[in-house]
């Protein structure tokens, strides 16, 4: 079948990578509320319709691949308007299963790109209140400081490394 292919196409260029396949929207729904998906590969035929599915996934840092049957250049269009990053026409002869690494990589590059794009707009907008803020990342690292925060604390990002290491210097006693 094409799933089996696609996984072992997909495996073969990827080893470490964890795969699921979701046969349904309601499990990719299921998947994202446990996992943090990297990228999704989700077939425009997808039982339950892709455009609500390719919109949830949008923003949160997900690469977003469609796959479309040959010819199904209206998919790819409605696909890439609800927020796809990159979409693959499936020919019956399988020949796109041998790009489709090197697209998915595209595909990570530009949902990176985005992110960091995303990033840099908001540091800029934080960075222009006069409320001091801290972000951190989910191991509690210090990852930015806007110029309120060092105004009125007088720290830069590179003194206060963690949360851990924040709280004893913002509440000594």
């Amino acid at each position: 079948t094409d799933e089996h292919a696609l996984v072992t196409a997909i495996h073969d260029h990827q080893p470490d990578w964890h795969i699921t396949v979701a046969r349904s929207a309601a499990q990719v729904h299921d998947a994202m509320a446990s996992n943090s998906l990297d990228i999704a590969l989700i077939d425009s035929n997808l039982p339950g319709g892709i455009t609500d599915l390719v919109r949830a996934l949008t923003g949160t840092g997900t690469a977003i691949v469609v796959l479309v049957a040959a010819g199904g250049e209206g998919a790819a269009a409605r696909a890439l308007q609800a927020g796809t990053i990159e979409f693959v026409s499936k020919d019956t002869g399988r020949l796109y299963l041998t790009t489709l690494s090197w697209r998915v990589e595209l595909a990570l590059q530009r949902a990176a790109a985005s992110r960091t794009a995303d990033e840099l707009r908001l540091h800029a907008v934080l960075d222009a209140s006069d409320v001091p803020t801290a972000l951190n990342d989910d191991q509690q690292r210090i990852t930015f400081v806007n110029a309120a925060f060092i105004r009125t604390y007088g720290y830069e990002r590179s003194d206060i490394p963690t949360l851990a290491d924040w709280w004893p210097v913002a509440y000594p006693d």
